[in-house]
């Protein structure tokens, strides 16, 4: 199990593979801790890939359509550390 109070408060992920998106790439992705109301947000979602894609979306700011784009590896990172505050 993760120590949360070992978690930093954001993180920044250079992507592996740059996503392209309504006109705009993007090739960096910065994730803020999430707020207890995000976090309830993205379990309404549904459940597994759903409730991560929507919490990674809510913590960068990213559009949810983009956060689908993501490599694999890039994900993860991404996941790992917005799933990390989970309860």
């Amino acid at each position: 199990m993760t120590d949360k109070a070992k978690l930093p408060d954001s993180m920044t992920i250079t992507l592996r593979s740059p996503i392209d998106i309504e006109g705009q790439t993007i090739t960096t992705m910065t994730l803020r801790e999430p707020t207890a109301g995000q976090i309830e947000n993205a379990r309404r979602a549904g459940v597994g890939e759903t409730v991560a894609i929507r919490l990674i979306a809510l913590c960068s700011g990213t559009p949810e359509a983009a956060v689908r784009k993501m490599k694999a590896r890039d994900y993860k990172e991404a996941a790992d550390f917005c799933l990390g505050f989970f309860i």
